[in-house]
């Protein structure tokens, strides 16, 4: 599969007629609305969120998925539909203690969205990206604690 390097992580260049033949999963639709996800500790309330910050978990040496190129967890990115999960999961899970949090606007056309309900919350989506190097414009609403 052809890749390419964008801000330090690597991003194929393929789109969701690339991904493995069970992806996204049954039950996904058109990716519209409001959505929120984790970002970097580091960022502010009001900063958008950075190119490098949008790498798929196949991509990313830290994943489960990385490298598994049949997983399809590999190609989607975790967001929620509404903010309260998270900040509540702040509260309890180590690794997301110290994150900032961020809120993105998802259009037709922008992918698809898949209800897949996590141990942070019963409102995750697993949002597969089309292009899969697509980034939205994501904004920080809560900065860490």
């Amino acid at each position: 599969m052809p890749a390419q390097v964008i801000t330090g992580c690597t991003v194929l260049a393929v789109s969701i007629g690339g991904l493995p033949a069970h992806c996204p999963p049954s039950g996904h639709v058109e990716a519209e609305g409001t959505f929120y996800r984790f970002s970097a500790s580091s960022l502010a309330v009001g900063d958008r969120v950075p190119v490098g910050q949008w790498g798929l978990p196949v991509n990313n040496r830290m994943s489960e998925a990385f490298e598994q190129w049949n997983d399809c967890d590999g190609y989607a990115h975790s967001v929620f539909a509404s903010l309260e999960p998270l900040v509540s999961a702040r509260k309890v899970l180590h690794w997301a203690k110290k994150r900032s949090i961020c809120k993105l606007e998802l259009v037709p056309g922008m992918g698809r969205v898949h209800e897949s309900p996590s141990d942070v919350g019963p409102e995750h989506y697993d949002w597969y990206p089309d292009p899969l190097d697509r980034v939205p414009t994501a904004v920080v609403v809560e900065a860490r604690p």
